[in-house]
C-alpha cells in the first residue's frame, strides 16, 4: 500500500461505551492527495467498533462519503493506532485500499506506517 510521494490524512472522533451493551459511536475521515496536492480521493464513514487499550487503538466502520471512487460506499475500512508518548504509528486497510472483501469488525492492520505529522491521543477509559 506505498503511495510513494502521496500525502495521506486521517482524522477520527472514536469512542466506545463498554459494559453491557458495549457500544462503539463516532467518525473517521480519510484524504488523499497526490505529491502535487491534488485530492485523489477522500472517505468519511462512521465507526462501528473501536477498541482502545495502552495506547493503542483499533477502529473500524463504514465508508460513506466517497470523492474520486463512488464504488467505495457502502465498504469497510479498518485503523490501528499507536499513540500518545510512543512514535505514533498507524495502520489502514479495506476495499477503499484494494483489499478485496471487507474485513472483521474490531480488527485491523498493524500500525505499520510511521506517523509524520500530528499526533494520535489514545485514552482506553482505564483499560
Amino acid at each position: 500500500m506505498a503511495f510513494q510521494g502521496d500525502r495521506l490524512t486521517f482524522a477520527f472522533d472514536a469512542h466506545a461505551v463498554w459494559g453491557a451493551g458495549a457500544k462503539s459511536r463516532g467518525t473517521f475521515h480519510v484524504w488523499h492527495a497526490g505529491p502535487d496536492g491534488h485530492v485523489k480521493a477522500e472517505y468519511a464513514g462512521t465507526v462501528k467498533c473501536v477498541f482502545a487499550t495502552a495506547g493503542y487503538a483499533t477502529v473500524t466502520g463504514t465508508v460513506h462519503i466517497v470523492r474520486g471512487d463512488p464504488g467505495m460506499e457502502g465498504t469497510w475500512a479498518g485503523f490501528s493506532v499507536v499513540g500518545n508518548s510512543a512514535p505514533n504509528r498507524i495502520g489502514y486497510g479495506g476495499q477503499p485500499w484494494g483489499d478485496p472483501k471487507p474485513g472483521n469488525d474490531c480488527t485491523a492492520l498493524p500500525p505499520y506506517s510511521p506517523v509524520e505529522f500530528g499526533h494520535y491521543q489514545v485514552n482506553s477509559g482505564g483499560i
